[in-house]
């Protein structure tokens, strides 16, 4: 869902308003590992929801 991105993006703009570096790179890594997760699993979300790749391109 959209809930674990929002999380995330809000992190990084909390960390970066609070100007720690440490909580700063620990936000960036969050952005990164959800953005991974979301690539990693598209394929699998697509054949679960039965997306076609030719309607997509179509």
């Amino acid at each position: 869902g959209i809930l674990p991105g929002v999380f995330a993006y809000g992190t990084v703009g909390a960390s970066i308003i609070a100007g720690d570096p440490i909580v700063v790179g620990i936000a960036i890594g969050m952005v990164i590992i959800v953005m991974m997760v979301s690539f990693f699993y598209r394929n699998r979300v697509k054949k679960w929801l039965g997306i076609d790749e030719d309607r997509e391109k179509g």
